[in-house]
């Protein structure tokens, strides 16, 4: 975790989670909305150095935004950064779920629709600053779409997986980088097993991450997982988000190796 300060916002983790809970919000206050920064928030800052970070953050921005009338003590957390206690964090959790949605959110974001259909993969360009890290390096990254997530526009839901198959040889045998990819664990659940699928989320898209997708093809393989629990509930999938994709699947660090 990169820290500069001592202030709540002088952190990587901070900011990244004050970015990513704001643009959701962004979309409207409801349940399902909340439902989804939870489970983000569970899944993915769920390591010692970032839960608590993660959630007093959470704790400030829903306090800020109005959506809830928050108890003198979060206040306290938020000023102090103490760690979170696990009742403290389910404390949160359930004054995010008893919204005051009497209070307008804003609405900044066209609905985003995209262009993906079941089957199509996509490989996508690692950022520079990515393309060292052990899990990139010498791998192409790809997302194969298996169905979408309808809120506020059209998401898909994907596997995320890497292959040592080159663009061109996908392009010829998509079946190939599906059957043989190395697939990421994106969400523990416990004794039931690991989630495998996750939102592709986009509020907007600008012209340079969308470039940065590939399409080669369609295929109907699909991946030989034994330990995938399948979440049916699109909500509660975990997510990440177009702008962040490399640090998202940094977070889980956790690969099915086939």
């Amino acid at each position: 975790m990169g820290i500069w300060g001592r202030r709540l916002y002088q952190n990587d983790v901070a900011l990244d989670v004050k970015s990513r809970i704001n643009d959701i919000l962004d979309l409207g206050v409801n349940p399902a909305v909340i439902e989804q920064i939870i489970a983000m928030l569970n899944v993915e800052y769920d390591d010692d150095d970032d839960r608590s970070i993660a959630w007093i953050v959470a704790a400030d921005c829903i306090l800020k935004r109005g959506i809830i009338d928050g108890p003198a003590l979060y206040r306290k957390v938020i000023v102090d950064q103490n760690e979170l206690s696990k009742d403290e964090i389910e404390a949160i959790i359930q004054m995010m779920r008893t919204p005051n949605l009497q209070k307008k959110p804003r609405r900044i974001h066209n609905n985003y629709r995209t262009d993906w259909n079941i089957g199509d993969l996509y490989i996508y360009d690692i950022r520079p600053e990515y393309r060292d890290e052990s899990v990139f390096s010498g791998w192409n990254i790809g997302f194969l779409c298996v169905d979408f997530y309808a809120y506020r526009g059209k998401h898909p839901i994907v596997y995320a997986f890497r292959t040592k198959y080159s663009q061109q040889e996908i392009r010829v045998n998509p079946d190939i980088a599906v059957m043989d990819g190395d697939f990421w664990k994106v969400g523990n659940w416990g004794i039931k097993g690991y989630a495998y699928q996750a939102t592709l989320w986009t509020e907007k898209e600008s012209e340079t991450i969308k470039m940065r997708f590939h399409y080669c093809g369609k295929t109907n393989a699909r991946p030989r997982i034994d330990d995938e629990f399948v979440v049916q509930d699109a909500a509660s999938l975990p997510s990440f988000h177009r702008d962040a994709i490399e640090s998202g699947l940094l977070r889980t660090k956790r690969l099915m190796i086939l």
